[in-house]
């Protein structure tokens, strides 16, 4: 696994050295709404200040805000929300 970085694969060495899956996606932001119906949205950055005032907009205050324990989500129930969490990391 290990190696000199000239012996990269030119494809490997392009990309850069930051790891990890889906890094070269396109990140999305999706709301499950009652009933089914889904609201995504392309997003830029997956940090807090683009996604909260997301959220603010689509979703309704009081709602349940269901997400995973990314540092984006913080906060969220001082602004009206009901926040419920997922610990992947915990196999939830």
């Amino acid at each position: 696994m290990g190696g000199h970085w000239k012996n990269t694969r030119t494809a490997t060495r392009d990309q850069g050295t930051k790891r990890g899956r889906g890094r070269q996606k396109q990140p999305v932001f999706g709301i499950l709404c009652r009933h089914g119906q889904v609201r995504a949205e392309i997003v830029e950055n997956v940090e807090a200040a683009p996604l909260q005032p997301l959220i603010s907009r689509k979703v309704r205050k009081g709602s349940i805000v269901c997400s995973d324990s990314r540092r984006a989500y913080p906060g969220i129930a001082s602004k009206g929300f009901v926040h419920r969490m997922v610990d992947h990391g915990e196999r939830e």
